[in-house]
């Protein structure tokens, strides 16, 4: 979509507005989803976990939300691995942690903000691995 501001033009570029919605081990999906319009699923006897999408996906084709954690290769071609929690806290962050489940970790208790990653493709190298809420093994021990 193009805006015409006066002698100027703006390119907005828009994500999916998505969530994914935990309640227990059941996972939904709502928002605007292929042009239409899903609800959330109101129980008042649970208290779901809502996720908000980023508008990335990782290297295989994972749709990124926040609460999810990724692993990236630390450009020491596989031998370190940064593990993160995402954020969007007010902009979309990793919070690096210390991963039980993945040897070699680096930068433990630094956050990266995602404007701030010096290459643009970064979400190309990140591999969701799971989420805060459905795999709390993940967490175990983390800084």
């Amino acid at each position: 979509m193009v805006v015409q501001l006066g002698y100027f033009k703006r390119r907005e570029i828009m994500r999916a507005i998505e969530y994914r919605q935990i309640i227990g081990d059941r996972v939904h999906y709502w928002g605007f989803i292929d042009g239409c319009f899903v609800g959330p699923i109101t129980n008042q006897q649970s208290n779901p976990t809502h996720c908000q999408f980023t508008g990335l996906y990782d290297r295989n084709g994972v749709k990124i939300f926040e609460g999810d954690v990724v692993k990236w290769d630390d450009m020491s071609n596989g031998k370190y691995w940064r593990v993160a929690v995402v954020s969007l806290d007010p902009d979309l962050q990793f919070e690096c942690i210390a991963c039980p489940l993945v040897e070699n970790h680096s930068a433990v208790g630094e956050v990266f903000e995602f404007a701030n990653f010096i290459y643009t493709d970064t979400h190309n190298h990140l591999e969701v691995i799971g989420n805060t809420h459905q795999h709390r093994e993940l967490l175990e021990g983390a800084a």
